[in-house]
């Protein structure tokens, strides 16, 4: 099984602060390598996909935190492989194999999140076009459109980690800032409504919602796309008092909340939090 070593900074341990880099001028992410299992994981990933895709296979990049320089040891480990075109059944069945044999690793295995994505959609793509796709957690592809967003497009061309293949440069242009911005008001009013639909909100979905928001307004007034740190920290410098609190709160307890994910919120906390997706909705309005 090859290693894949890449300039990553990575996320089992704290970040070094970089003189300089915040949300509105990041350079390029440092030199940290990930830790020898994830490095393994992710060898045996690419040398899977290449099997299984044959011709098909394109690259294979990470996205999402490790991309962005924000990784911790509760990150997703999301990936993003290129195909040369749509995948037909067989194909999806060798990925299936794959990725059931890979889950079964643990550790970091369970934590990849990513979509096989044909070459043509990421030049040219189409609105609820479906992937297979690999949710954290699960051991099947489904065919979803959770990968088809401006947003990931945005952070593969400007701080994918190649993995394998070309640069992504090559492969899709850039994302205009206003597209992120009008993405991210749509985005904006789905999770609002998501909020409301429980009567009930568990701790998982609580800090969800709010660090997804952040970072949602975060994308619209910015034009970019910053981490769950930075558009925290951008939340608690703009978005004034009023919102300190429920802001705060999911800053403070990152590590503590994957201990208690299923835990019932408190009905004052829920309040807040959806009078927070509420505010977030009228500002995008």
């Amino acid at each position: 099984m090859r290693e894949v070593r890449f300039p990553v900074r990575a996320g089992v341990a704290k970040l070094e602060d970089a003189a300089g880099l915040g949300p509105a001028g990041r350079k390029p992410v440092g030199v940290r390598v990930p830790p020898p299992a994830l490095e393994r994981l992710l060898g045996d990933l690419v040398d899977g996909a290449r099997a299984a895709l044959e011709d098909d296979f394109v690259g294979a990049y990470l996205v999402g935190s490790f991309a962005l320089g924000a990784a911790d040891e509760f990150s997703d480990v999301d990936f993003v492989v290129v195909t040369e075109r749509v995948l037909g059944a067989d194909t999806v069945e060798r990925l299936q194999a794959l990725h059931a044999r890979i889950h079964a690793y643990g550790s970091w295995a369970e934590h990849l999140d990513g979509s096989y994505v044909p070459k043509a959609s990421l030049r040219r793509p189409e609105p609820g076009e479906r992937y297979p796709y690999l949710d954290n957690g699960a051991r099947r592809l489904v065919w979803e459109d959770h990968g088809n967003t401006a947003a990931e497009r945005w952070t593969l061309r400007e701080h994918g980690v190649t993995l394998a293949g070309p640069d992504a440069t090559t492969l899709l242009g850039p994302v205009p800032a206003d597209v992120l911005r009008d993405e991210a008001r749509r985005r904006v009013r789905d999770y609002a409504a998501w909020a409301h639909d429980d009567e009930t909100m568990r701790r998982w979905k609580q800090s969800y919602v709010v660090v997804t928001l952040c970072r949602l307004l975060y994308t619209v007034e910015a034009g970019t796309v910053a981490t769950k740190p930075e558009a925290v920290e951008w939340a608690l410098d703009r978005l004034g008092p009023d919102w300190a609190g429920v802001v705060g709160a999911v800053r403070e307890d990152r590590s503590d909340r994957w201990l208690r994910a299923d835990e019932p919120v408190d009905p004052e906390t829920v309040a807040r939090t959806l009078a927070f997706a509420d505010y977030a909705e009228a500002a995008c309005s």
